[in-house]
C-alpha cells in the first residue's frame, strides 16, 4: 500500500497526528502489512490487511489476531501491547497499538 493511502486511512478513522512519519516494516505472519508510524510524541505499530486481496488463510490468520486484540484491548495485560485503535470493514482491517519489543 502506498504512503498515501496509509496517510488517507488513519485520517479517515481518526489518526491525525501532525508531521507522522510511515515506515513500512515487514510483511507479517499473517499476510499482514506492518507499519511504524512516529509523530513528535508517539511511536505506534500499525497491523493491516486487504481483505479483498489477501488470500482466505491470510484473512483468516489476520482475522484471529484481530479478534484477540478486540477482546481484549481495554484490559491492561502486560505482555500484550497497549491497543490505540482497531478498526474493520469490508475491505480491510486494521490495529494500531504503541510500540513493542
Amino acid at each position: 500500500m502506498m504512503y498515501e493511502t496509509i496517510k488517507e486511512l488513519i485520517e479517515q478513522i481518526g489518526i491525525t497526528e501532525k508531521n507522522l512519519k510511515i515506515t513500512p516494516i515487514t510483511v507479517g505472519a499473517s499476510g499482514s502489512e506492518v507499519y511504524e508510524l512516529v509523530s513528535e510524541d508517539k511511536m505506534m505499530i500499525l497491523k493491516l490487511i486487504d481483505l479483498k486481496s489477501a488470500d482466505s488463510h491470510q484473512c483468516q490468520t489476520f482475522m484471529n489476531e484481530w479478534d484477540l486484540y478486540n477482546r481484549v484491548q481495554d484490559m491492561q495485560i502486560p505482555f500484550i501491547p497497549k491497543i490505540l485503535h482497531i478498526y474493520k470493514n469490508d475491505d480491510y482491517a486494521l490495529i494500531l497499538m504503541k510500540e513493542y519489543e
